[in-house]
């Protein structure tokens, strides 16, 4: 019999809020004031990845070194917070999902690269606000996902074992840094990824949010 779950942490951009393509368009849009012209995919190839670090990446690969990274990442940042209370599409299945846990009393945590200004702004525009019991996010951490620590504190924090939990993750960093901490992960990636072998790693590989439901009623 498959081993039970006691928590349930959700990755945050691209499950509970549509901002995926928010950040692109962010990143975008800050580097081209820089003279960095980036494309779709180019970003792509860093989701999931904490800002500072797609930041320090993106210059250099293009060569920017001498640009301040900081100061890109809060622009960055702050742009993209404008752009999810603006027009952030929320994600009904994943935040009805999160409530009904709720109400079933599992513990919720919140884990994510995403700095805790885009994590307000979130938790503002979904209307969960008083679901999660834990938030945990990789900005102040020394490593962001795809190590496995903003796991690891978000499952500390709830006061459960890595290994009782399961995370719901949609990019392949995200679902990489599950899995090293040993977590049962489901993923929903991106339809343009889901021919991706990398995320073969992932206990369940669903292309609904409503998928989701049904694969936690059989682990609690």
């Amino acid at each position: 019999m498959m081993r039970k779950i006691q928590a349930v942490v959700f990755d945050m951009d691209g499950i509970l809020i549509d901002s995926e393509h928010l950040w692109r368009k962010a990143e975008i849009a800050v580097f081209e004031n820089y003279g960095i012209h980036l494309t779709d995919d180019d970003c792509k190839k860093l989701m999931g990845i904490r800002t500072d670090e797609v930041v320090k990446q993106i210059l250099a690969d293009f060569g920017g070194e001498s640009f301040p990274a900081d100061i890109i990442s809060g622009e960055i940042v702050n742009a993209v917070c404008g752009f999810i209370l603006d027009e952030g599409n929320i994600i009904q299945g994943f935040c009805d999902l999160a409530i009904e846990l709720k109400n079933r009393n599992i513990p919720l945590a919140v884990a994510t690269s995403s700095p805790m200004l885009v994590v307000d702004s979130v938790l503002k525009r979904t209307g969960l606000v008083h679901v999660f019991e834990v938030v945990v996010s990789a900005e102040k951490l020394p490593f962001g996902k795809p190590h496995p620590q903003v796991y690891i504190e978000a499952c500390q924090a709830l006061g459960k074992n890595p290994v009782d939990c399961l995370a719901i993750e949609d990019s392949l960093n995200g679902t990489l840094a599950a899995k090293a901490a040993r977590m049962r992960v489901i993923s929903i990636p991106e339809e343009d990824a889901r021919n991706n072998k990398g995320f073969g790693i992932a206990d369940f590989v669903i292309e609904k949010p409503e998928e989701a439901g049904v694969i936690i009623q059989s682990l609690v």
